[in-house]
């Protein structure tokens, strides 16, 4: 499933009713790279249209310029299942400013700030969380180097010693 493809293919406008259902099902079986191999039949299950519909739907597509079909014969009479290239792809545009309430409260991203609680306070975070594991585990071991650093980089006042 390629998600930039769906997303694209929702936005056309030249794109309504059933032709976009088609072409997002067409969608949702591409690669990342936007290539799909799928048989009319199957799509015609999935949307629920008949094979000649998803015919139509797929030649329309490439007549707009959406798709690109690559056929490949086994023999005279015979072809291998269609190969369908996506030409479009969605801008993937990241959001650079919050969106709701809650996360304006947050703090902006790449700026450091000073880091909350001591070392005894994650020491014994690390000791009770590790009352639920398994002895011997990999995350049990894991735990353990952490805990090892913590209790290295702990001044000899505070550990008791």
């Amino acid at each position: 499933m390629s998600l930039a493809i769906i997303t694209a293919i929702r936005h056309l406008p030249q794109l309504k009713g059933a032709l976009k259902f088609t072409a997002i099902e067409l969608a949702h079986r591409a690669s990342s790279a936007g290539h799909v191999r799928v048989a009319y039949s199957y799509l015609a299950h999935k949307t629920g249209l008949s094979v000649r519909t998803i015919m139509r739907h797929i030649r329309r597509l490439i007549d707009l310029g959406l798709v690109e079909k690559h056929t490949t014969r086994l023999s005279r009479m015979r072809c291998a299942v269609n190969l369908y290239v996506f030409t479009i792809r969605a801008k993937v545009a990241l959001h650079t400013r919050a969106c709701d309430k809650t996360s304006q409260k947050l703090s902006p991203q790449g700026r450091e700030e000073e880091k909350f609680g001591t070392l005894g306070d994650a020491i014994a975070t690390l000791e009770r969380g590790m009352r639920l594991l398994t002895p011997g585990s990999v995350p049990y071991g894991s735990c353990l180097e952490r805990l090892q650093v913590l209790r290295a980089m702990q001044p000899s006042a505070e550990r008791g010693v």
